[in-house]
């Protein structure tokens, strides 16, 4: 029962740091535009891109809160620049 209970405090907890992940990477790339949900989706593939984007190109970041959304920032700006160069065409 407590393991459940610490599982579904850290889906919240990962939810929220989507969602931010997602608005903050939203708000540096001026050329695309997301409404919440898709935030929270840019936020999730951002994670995944970036956390395979660093550890193919060999980079630690450490492990704590930080370095994890560090991460997914960076994966999530570079999806949504993939996105808004897509869109252009």
């Amino acid at each position: 029962m407590l393991f459940e209970h610490f599982v579904s405090l850290r889906a919240g907890a990962l939810y929220l740091l989507d969602k931010r992940v997602g608005l903050l990477a939203d708000y540096f790339v001026k050329s695309v535009r997301l409404g919440l949900l898709t935030a929270i989706i840019v936020g999730i593939l951002g994670a995944i891109i970036g956390g395979w984007l660093f550890g193919q190109l060999g980079i630690r970041i450490g492990g704590g809160i930080v370095g994890t959304i560090f991460v997914a920032f960076i994966g999530a700006v570079i999806l949504l620049l993939i996105v808004g160069a897509v869109r252009r065409r």
